[in-house]
């Protein structure tokens, strides 16, 4: 996507992509390749920072998710701890009450 130098004189082509095949628009030399040009450019800005804030987000959603995986592993082993001290015992992912006490 830009200006092309062709035979000295500079030409504005806007390239678009459909599938594998690759078209060129031609704008000109003018001023209307200049405003086209110029418009293009600020479409590639907007593009980026819109990548950049769902990169952060996505950094800020991982820190959210990496904090509740503690938590939760937290409240697990506290959970664990209390039903052993209550006389529960795992098995195959139940919790079961121990019929005789040692």
């Amino acid at each position: 996507m830009g200006w092309e130098d062709r035979g000295g004189q500079l030409y504005y082509y806007r390239k678009r992509r459909n599938g594998p095949v690759v078209s060129s628009e031609y704008f000109g030399s003018g001023s209307v390749a200049d405003l086209i040009s110029e418009m293009d450019r600020m479409d590639r800005e907007e593009r980026r920072l819109e990548r950049t804030k769902r990169a952060e987000k996505r950094i800020e959603l991982a820190e959210l998710d990496a904090q509740a995986a503690a938590f939760s592993s937290a409240v697990r082993a506290i959970l664990s701890a209390a039903l052993i001290i209550s006389g529960f015992r795992p098995h195959k992912g139940q919790w079961r009450k121990r019929r005789h006490v040692q």
